[in-house]
């Protein structure tokens, strides 16, 4: 009797022991995970956005998508294309010219809109490690194009994989996705990681006036990297198919209508000199896009598409080639107390385009001539940060830029940004005034009512606190007010789009609140309240979030829940959401992995109101209810 109590004692011991050790584990892997982010976050740039790998993996983050609906402070929404943009609060939804999206140095936005949605608004999560979002902020080392909302998307090092990865997932609207991955050491100085993805999602077809409205899309995408010392190689290349949804149509209601494209791209990453100080970066992309829509009524193209005599086409066919060469060079020093970071860089974009209109009798014209044939951009920034002391941090940065349009005339610029960070304890005061320039893309330039298409300024005062709590918990506090002037609008008196003469102001208050269990427990609370002047809401100005994810031993879960005030937008109700996701997973022994996730499950989405001369008024939705299966294997 002695000797079981004896053997029941040491199991409880050792039972004891190795729970210890995998809370050590778990916690030193969390340690690690934060370490590398601190390498790329900055917080010089407003307010900081992230998500981890694990926080990738336990919410069933597949595509960019996934992953930007959550974001606070704004909402991820089909435009009347069909396409998810990413706009703050209160914004109506478009084409995004003012979203910087990157996978690792290389920006991979649309020559044509400067929105990176149309190719890459699913784009799959498979070969992304981490994410770093940066709201109303500019910073050269970064990124030297400038953006409301800069996305970095950071890839996995194929050295830290050595795995192959398979994934299936199906979902109860009939799409499905396929994935491969495979990352290996192929010797101390060298490594790969390569990626094939395939993926179909289909959407419940609205009847905004007389036909189904179509946004299901199909597209495939393949990643390589390659790692040989510090040069760094990366491919990539994204075919997309997708529906028109209301296209250019007067009745919203397109007869026919598609939406092709396709990116290739090439980068190179290396860095320089005995301290890797000095990093020289290139990249080359090559774009296609198609565009066919027909309409018994009138597709609404402004200038310089309408004829004085037969009015608007019925028929579009829009078929354009981009490409796009980047050059930069970047430089960093370092002293006890300063960083001085200084670079300069090339951007040439170019364009050729076949576009023809048929009108309703059957005159057909064509467009090469009113076509931008190139872009260029060069600029030269400097970024220091200068620390008095422990507690005081002073930030100062500037941007020179020198835009060349054809068929517009040519700018030069200066951005800014001066500011500081105070660190007492556990509390952080950041306050930053911001002045940047978002240029106008090619798209508007080419029906712009004359040539002096201004890009528009945005002057933008941050200020913020973050405080820890406990161990990891985290709160914090943002307003940024700013006003924004020379924003483009469409005139009618000159039938294409203008610099404005108004003024608009806005205030944004955001407030997060995140707090982590025993490091296997993680819940994010998030609120904003925004405000207008000159300009009317589009969609709900006040919000939030909650999200709560974790891990017991093999079974993870999720849940989120996204509030949006209800909103009336003219004479469109637009009612409260509710729209909640919830996820399951279990890891088995062999490597396999199970997940099950719904999302809105309440089918309380966000609606996206519209507004046409001949559907008049209304709303869609933005979601469907849908339930997705996904089974992983890493070999």
């Amino acid at each position: 009797m002695e000797r079981i109590k004896k053997i029941i004692i040491l199991l409880m011991v050792v039972a004891s022991s190795i729970n210890s050790f995998g809370e050590t584990i778990t916690t030193l892997l969390n340690e690690y995970e934060e370490a590398r982010i601190e390498k790329t976050k900055d917080d010089t740039i407003g307010y900081v956005y992230i998500f981890s790998r694990k926080d990738i993996e336990q919410l069933q983050l597949n595509t960019v998508g996934d992953a930007l609906k959550l974001v606070l402070g704004g909402y991820y929404l089909p435009n009347i294309y069909g396409v998810k943009n990413f706009m703050y609060a209160s914004s109506i939804t478009r084409v995004a010219e003012d979203i910087r999206l990157f996978i690792d140095d290389h920006e991979v936005s649309s020559v044509h809109t400067l929105s990176p949605f149309f190719i890459y608004d699913d784009y799959p999560l498979t070969n992304i490690d981490y994410i770093e979002i940066y709201v109303m902020g500019i910073n050269s080392r970064l990124s030297a194009e400038n953006g409301h909302l800069i996305v970095k998307l950071y890839t996995k090092d194929p050295s830290k994989e050595n795995v192959t990865v398979v994934k299936a997932l199906a979902d109860s609207k009939k799409g499905y996705g396929l994935s491969f991955s495979s990352a290996y050491q192929i010797s101390p100085y060298s490594s790969y990681f390569v990626m094939v993805n395939r993926s179909e999602k289909n959407f419940t077809k609205p009847v905004l006036y007389r036909t189904e409205n179509n946004r299901n899309y199909d597209r495939t995408d393949a990643y390589l990297k390659f790692v040989y010392f510090d040069t760094v190689i990366q491919f990539l290349a994204t075919r997309i198919k997708r529906g028109i949804f209301g296209g250019l149509s007067a009745d919203l209601s397109p007869d026919y209508g598609r939406l092709d494209g396709t990116n290739l791209s090439v980068s190179i990453t290396q860095k320089l000199l005995q301290d890797k100080s000095f990093e020289l970066f290139m990249s080359y992309d090559w774009q296609d896009r198609k565009r066919e829509e027909s309409n018994q009524f009138p597709l609404l193209i402004y200038k310089p598409y309408e004829d004085p005599i037969f009015g608007y086409p019925v028929y579009y066919d829009d078929r354009r080639k981009f490409s796009k060469f980047v050059i930069s060079g970047r430089k960093q020093f370092e002293t006890d107390n300063n960083t001085l970071f200084v670079g300069g860089d090339l951007r040439n974009y170019t364009q050729s385009a076949d576009v023809k209109t048929v009108y309703l009798t059957g005159y057909t014209r064509e467009y090469t001539p009113y076509h931008v044939g190139y872009y260029h951009v060069y600029s030269v920034y400097f970024d220091e940060i200068y620390r008095l002391d422990k507690k005081w941090k002073f930030n100062i940065s500037a941007k020179l830029e020198r835009y060349s349009w054809d068929k517009n005339r040519d700018r030069t610029l200066l951005n800014g940004k001066a500011g500081f960070l105070y660190t007492q304890g556990r509390m952080l005061i950041k306050l930053f005034l911001t002045r940047m320039y978002i240029a106008p893309p090619i798209a508007l330039i080419e029906v712009a009512a004359t040539d002096a298409l201004k890009p528009y300024i945005t002057d933008v005062l941050i200020a913020g606190s973050e405080f820890r709590l406990r161990k990891k918990d985290r709160l914090k506090f943002y307003l940024f007010k700013g006003e924004i002037k020379d924003a483009y609008k469409y005139s009618s008196t000159f039938n294409g789009i203008i610099n404005d003469d108004k003024i608009y102001r806005f205030a944004m208050v955001f407030t997060e609140y995140e707090a982590r269990i025993n490091n296997s427990h993680k819940l994010n609370l998030t609120g904003w309240v925004v405000s207008n002047e000159n300009y009317r809401a589009y969609t709900p100005t006040v919000g939030g979030n909650l999200i709560l994810h974790g891990q017991f031993r093999n079974a993870g879960y999720f849940l989120a829940l996204l509030y949006r005030k209800n909103q009336t937008v003219k004479d469109v109700y637009i009612p409260d959401t509710y729209d909640l996701s919830a996820g399951l997973s279990y890891s088995f022994r062999d490597g396999l992995t199970l997940k099950v996730k719904g999302e809105n499950l309440l089918n309380r989405e966000q609606k996206v109101p519209y507004f046409s001369p001949v559907a008049g008024d209304g709303s869609y939705s933005s979601a469907d209810r849908r339930l997705t299966i996904s089974l992983e294997k890493v070999f």
